[in-house]
């Protein structure tokens, strides 16, 4: 059996729920390790929008770039698989 790697959970500090759509946010946001800690640990950096019009992002987490484009969902940013 193989072991797939998991990525860790990171989350937007928005005050928004639901999708969050390219017209809504900055083109720069904090990026938190959980919705207890509201230390930031990165930075994201809208770099354009889905077909649905959700915004996408670029992760930076504690000085590297996480590979993979991202959504906010809630506040919760999930990896877009489009």
């Amino acid at each position: 059996m193989e072991h797939a790697e998991t990525m860790p959970d990171y989350f937007a500090k928005i005050n928004r729920t639901g999708g969050v759509g390219c017209d809504r946010l900055p083109t720069r946001i904090r990026v938190l390790a959980s919705l207890h800690d509201r230390a930031p640990i990165g930075v994201a950096s809208r770099i354009g929008r889905t077909e649905e019009g959700l915004a996408l992002w670029r992760l930076r987490v504690r000085g590297a770039n996480v590979p993979g484009r991202w959504v906010i969902l809630g506040k919760w940013f999930v990896a877009d698989e489009g």
